[in-house]
């Protein structure tokens, strides 16, 4: 049997031993926590966001990854929360509790070699004495929680469910001889698609005890996708529902229609299961179709000079600190156009060294020189009101999204929200960003299009490997980040001390930049392309670089070699872009 957590105390540990912004930021740097940071918003609480932790890394078997990192981090609460495994329950001879709701106690996971949890719709098994999840051929998986006194009406229940093609779990039908049902009941439940609570009056009044294993079912369901179906109330006779399961529709049994209202609630979700496996297989040849395609068009490309290595070990060249780059004078641009500031030809150190730097991630890694040509970089990231040109010349879909926390940002019709005129536009896809770019291409007669990651890392750092736009200490004065406590995108003049060394600004927080790059996770040292063409741009099934951090990232999200992706049609508060002009082009 796999291990048995206490997902009480490591709930307990992640709420009382992390801020959010620490949660925040593991989310962010594992990799296999990166879905998880991407369901957040600006305004997730933090219990929220310890749900959604807590949810993903049981679901993926990920507990002990997380465990590990908490111990590393904070090792004084990690010890001082204590246990986070249960005990396998000693060898018994006694019968089963009279509820086997007392089985989610310990749910278990997979065995400890298995690779991944597999998703609900797989059909991968739980152990190899549990039967696969639902497929396109296999049945639901039901657990009837019962006590001991409703077995009659619980054993009808669940002839009639196989008879209608479900697999539901009962102790007397599915327990072996000799199995202990300590082992069995939680490897069952762990493996059910749906656990139906039987409840009466016999089992609400024996002392409070089904009440408490209730919370233990609860704490189950919540492991669950948000809106599921997992837990269902089954009224076997008129009897109060419990206050914990009074959110949760419930049927009842003796009702003439209630055992069809029951079937059909089980059947959708079959449905949900089998589109969701659908899906998932979909996705997954689409994706691996789009990483053939991106390894075999990627070309090697000339970088000046050969990064110097020393064995594994890269051995960064000693670039002098840049000083401000005087810029020539611009002609008259449109109205609409954004400033641009011209970034000299020549070499910079890309990505990030770990001995200067203690947050570089692995995904920065080997810092490098890397030759770029001459070429302008806007000054700031597009504005509201730059973009309102293109949205109102074009009739082209406007800022808007419908939850709560997009609110500030949305528009009215084609027009920006009153007040942030000058900040980042928000809410803006990468799809939005290169239609916006084409445009803007058109409308002036200049080549303007969205920046390489490198083109964008140069225009942040200059030329000496610099962490923040401004040096090598934080300083949130400099920049919109978390610990600037706004809450909030600002203006994109707002922070003229945090300047790079060429005159760029938010070029550390405020908003996330979109870039034209494919996201790759070991993208270095980087190879230069042409990225601005239709086959590069027309890629599908890829992530899309993004530069620079944003308002609510903390401090090491920031730096100027922080990177990040996302899918190019992501439309989020935190998400913004800048332009790029080759040479020649002013």
């Amino acid at each position: 049997m796999g291990k048995q957590y206490n997902l009480i105390n490591i709930r307990t540990l992640l709420k009382e031993g992390f801020s959010d912004a620490e949660l925040r930021d593991f989310c962010f740097d594992m990799p296999d926590f990166r879905p998880v940071y991407d369901q957040l918003a600006q305004n997730t609480g933090k219990a929220e966001l310890v749900r959604l932790l807590l949810e993903y890394a049981h679901q993926k078997v990920k507990l002990d990854p997380l465990l590990a990192w908490a111990e590393k981090t904070n090792p004084a609460q990690f010890k001082a929360h204590q246990p986070y495994y249960k005990a396998e329950p000693p060898p018994s001879d006694a019968d089963p509790p009279l509820s086997y709701l007392s089985a989610l106690r310990t749910p278990v996971p997979p065995p400890a070699s298995s690779p991944a949890s597999p998703p609900l719709s797989e059909s991968s098994p739980m152990s190899s004495s549990s039967p696969p999840r639902l497929t396109a051929s296999s049945p639901l998986r039901v657990f009837l929680c019962h006590t001991a006194a409703d077995k009659p009406a619980v054993r009808n229940l669940y002839h009639r469910l196989r008879a209608d093609g479900f697999e539901p779990w009962l102790d007397e039908e599915d327990l072996l001889p000799g199995q202990k049902w300590q082992k069995e009941i939680p490897k069952a439940v762990a493996a059910s698609d749906v656990v139906i609570v039987c409840l009466s009056r016999a089992a609400l009044t024996r002392a409070g005890y089904v009440q408490e294993e209730i919370k233990f079912a609860l704490d189950v369901a919540d492991q669950q996708p948000e809106d599921s179906i997992f837990l269902i109330p089954l009224r076997l006779e008129e009897c109060d529902v419990p206050h914990r399961l009074q959110g949760l529709h419930w049927v009842n049994l003796f009702d003439d229609r209630g055992y069809g209202r029951l079937v059909r609630g089980l059947k959708m979700k079959a449905e949900a299961l089998r589109q969701a496996q659908d899906t998932a297989k979909a996705e997954g040849e689409a994706k691996a179709e789009a990483e053939k395609e991106v390894r075999s068009s990627v070309k090697e490309a000339p970088v000046r000079p050969k990064a110097k290595t020393s064995g594994d070990a890269y051995v960064s060249p000693i670039i002098q600190s840049p000083t401000p780059v005087p810029q020539p004078p611009t002609p008259d641009r449109l109205p609409f156009e954004p400033e641009m500031i011209l970034i000299p030809a020549g070499e910079f150190l890309m990505g990030s060294d770990p001995k200067k730097d203690k947050h570089a991630r692995e995904n920065e890694q080997p810092q490098h020189t890397l030759y770029l040509p001459d070429y302008y970089l806007a000054k700031t990231p597009v504005t509201n009101t730059q973009y309102a040109a293109f949205v109102q010349a074009t009739d082209y879909r406007p800022p808007q999204r419908s939850e709560d926390w997009a609110k500030p940002y949305n528009w009215n019709g084609q027009i920006p929200p009153k007040g942030k005129e000058n900040h980042p536009v928000v809410l803006v896809s990468w799809d939005d960003a290169v239609a916006y770019c084409h445009w803007l291409a058109e409308a002036t007669g200049k080549l303007y299009h969205l920046p390489t990651e490198a083109e964008w890392e140069k225009g942040a750092r200059g030329t000496d490997g610099r962490i923040y736009p401004w040096g090598n200490e934080w300083d949130a004065k400099k920049c919109n980040a978390y610990e600037s406590k706004k809450d909030s995108t600002t203006p994109v003049d707002a922070y003229p001390a945090g300047a790079s060394v060429y005159g760029l600004l938010d070029m550390a927080g405020n908003v996330w930049e979109w870039c034209s790059t494919i996201w790759q996770d070991q993208a270095y040292p980087f190879q230069i392309q042409d990225e601005w063409t239709k086959a590069y741009l027309g890629r599908t099934n890829v992530l899309r670089v993004l530069r620079g951090g944003a308002f609510f990232g903390v401090a090491d999200l920031v730096r100027c070699a922080a990177r990040s992706g996302d899918v190019p049609y992501g439309r989020h508060d935190d998400r913004g872009f800048r332009v790029v002009l080759p040479p020649k082009q002013l």
